[in-house]
């Protein structure tokens, strides 16, 4: 529970505070561009990174749940 509570202090603000910081550094006529791009990777990376988690943990022959019960 300690932990969740950790995480979501540390991952609350963070979608604030980087946009913040977007708009702090990018020119203002290349901010919707620089802010499409950021929304462009992270939409893709998402379940890019879910299907290499599955192939990875397939390869890394993770033990099943049905054989950890036994």
């Amino acid at each position: 529970m300690t932990g969740f509570a950790f995480a979501g202090l540390v991952y609350g603000p963070y979608s604030a505070l980087s946009l913040t910081l977007i708009q702090h550094h990018a020119r203002a006529e290349s901010l919707t561009t620089v802010l499409a791009a950021r929304s462009a990777v992270l939409l893709t990376a998402s379940p890019l990174g879910a299907g290499l988690g599955g192939f990875l943990l397939d390869r890394a022959s993770a033990p099943s749940s049905s054989a950890a019960v036994h």
